[in-house]
C-alpha cells in the first residue's frame, strides 16, 4: 500500500479494495456456530470493510495529488494494520485454547 502511494498508482489500491470486498463476502458465507468465532469473524468483516474504504480514499487522494490526504490515510492504514495483527493474535489464541 505504501509503495503504491509512492508510485501514484491508485488503480492498484482500488483493486485491493475490491479484493477485500470479495474476502468479506466469502467470510460471511462460512458457517460458524461458536459465539466467540462469530464475534471474531464480524470484527474481521468490519475491519476489512474499513480498510477497503481507506484504500479507496487513499486512491482518490493520490489522484488529486492531495499530499495531506495521502499522509492522513497512510497513518490510518498503519493503524488498521495494527488492528489486523491484534485480531489475528486473538483468533490464534482462541483456537489454540480449544
Amino acid at each position: 500500500m505504501t509503495q503504491t502511494a509512492k508510485t501514484g498508482r491508485p488503480a492498484d489500491l482500488i483493486e485491493t479494495a475490491d479484493g477485500l470486498d470479495q474476502i468479506i463476502q466469502e467470510l460471511k458465507t462460512v458457517e460458524v456456530k461458536d459465539e466467540k468465532l462469530l464475534s471474531l469473524r464480524e470484527s474481521f468483516v468490519l475491519m476489512y470493510g474499513d480498510l477497503g474504504q481507506l484504500f479507496r480514499n487513499t486512491a482518490i487522494a493520490i489522484s488529486k495529488q492531495d499530499r495531506q490526504g495521502i499522509k492522513s490515510y497512510l497513518v490510518s492504514l498503519k493503524e488498521a494494520n495494527n488492528q489486523d495483527k491484534i485480531l489475528v493474535q486473538d483468533i490464534n489464541r482462541y483456537c489454540a485454547g480449544k
